[in-house]
């Protein structure tokens, strides 16, 4: 039976046309960060992470301290689950990829269609065909040598807390069904194009709903105050799925910062990285 694969959307783009170039960029970026703090965290299980989705040139300074953390303490899930926002819209609530494989320079990541099955989840290609937000975290994890890992790409078109939770029930069934253990990433940069001052203070208010672990004070913040953060749907899916797994799971910021700190701007995109554990 031929396999599908899912070729590249914004490789050349998003992060680097080539191998050499993408080890390359990470590289150079990881010399330049301090991982130290890493081994003062004391973990039990990993639930998953928010990670940005931006050009790796402005948002790898976030990323890399979840992987380094992986890398350290070892832990023995199989599966990504990579939860993240349809930029331009979908006609499902959310949906996973049909294909078999999803391809970067850097090689293929295979699928769990098991896992999808699972899940009892719609597939639709055609709603997540050109969408970055799921695509630019693979490099990350082909860079890092976990290739041997499965990944479960589910775009979510409908960002509010019913759709969260039963994305989040929907995963914890799957894990019961395949005995699977995932690691769920939420795909997300946070403001858009504010000065860093002013994103800064548009994203405590949801950082301090996502560490109270308030799920509708975190959609409420977002929908009251117009906050241009993109995977909030992904974001209030992981919290669902941690609290699913443990209802006094901590969460612990790794990393923050924005795009004027590497090409300078008064008008500036935020990421942080939120590791959530027990």
């Amino acid at each position: 039976m031929n396999r599908t694969i899912r070729t590249p959307f914004v490789s050349g783009s998003f992060y680097p046309g080539t191998e050499k170039a993408i080890r390359d960029q990470l590289e150079n970026i990881k010399v330049q960060l301090d991982f130290n703090f890493l081994k003062e965290i004391k973990v039990g299980n990993i639930f998953g992470c928010v990670l940005p989705h931006a050009g790796h040139i402005y948002s790898a300074y976030q990323s890399l301290a979840f992987f380094e953390l992986i890398r350290l303490i070892k832990p023995d899930f199989e599966s990504f689950v990579l939860l993240h926002p349809l930029h331009h819209g979908g006609y499902l609530d959310f949906a996973s990829d049909s294909h078999d494989y999803w391809e970067t320079p850097m090689g293929t990541l295979k699928v769990d269609k098991q896992f999808v099955d699972a899940m009892g989840i719609e597939t639709s290609s055609d709603m997540l065909n050109g969408e970055h937000s799921a695509e630019v975290i693979l490099p990350y994890i082909q860079f890092y040598d976990f290739n041997e890992k499965l990944i479960v790409p589910v775009g979510i078109g409908t960002q509010n807390p019913v759709v969260s939770k039963k994305l989040a029930d929907m995963i914890i069934k799957a894990q019961n069904k395949t005995n699977r253990k995932v690691c769920v990433i939420a795909s997300s940069d946070f403001s858009h194009f504010l000065s860093p001052r002013e994103g800064f203070k548009q994203d405590q208010l949801v950082l301090e709903a996502v560490q109270k672990r308030m799920i509708n004070q975190v959609y409420h913040s977002i929908i009251q105050n117009n906050i241009s953060v993109c995977g909030y749907g992904p974001i209030m899916a992981l919290m669902e799925y941690s609290r699913l797994m443990n209802p006094e799971y901590e969460t612990k910021i790794l990393a923050r910062g924005h795009s004027g700190e590497v090409r300078n701007s008064d008008r500036v995109v935020d990421y942080i990285s939120i590791l959530f554990y027990e």
